[in-house]
């Protein structure tokens, strides 16, 4: 059975591969850095103290695409995520 910590972890990495595959209007699809530019996603914590260790890593997602990655330690209580503005 999955905790919270990584059912978080596997939304985030959904999030984010569905992410690499969207199109823009243009009609073609988006670069993996325009996706993941510091500029695109953005970490959350309720408070420092709280937050876990947010880490990106250029090929470490499915065929070597770039993933975003959420560590967490010894520590219980860590909470945090990924996060992304979308227009609509």
């Amino acid at each position: 059975m999955l905790n919270r910590r990584e059912w978080m972890a596997g939304v985030a990495a959904s999030a984010a591969v569905a992410a690499m595959g969207r199109v823009n209007a243009g009609g073609e699809s988006a670069s993996a850095s325009a996706t993941f530019g510091q500029d695109v996603w953005t970490t959350a914590s309720p408070r420092p103290e709280i937050a876990p260790e947010f880490t990106f890593d250029k090929a470490g997602g499915p065929a070597g695409l770039p993933s975003l990655l959420i560590k967490s330690d010894a520590r219980e209580g860590l909470d945090g995520a990924w996060t992304r503005t979308f227009p609509v």
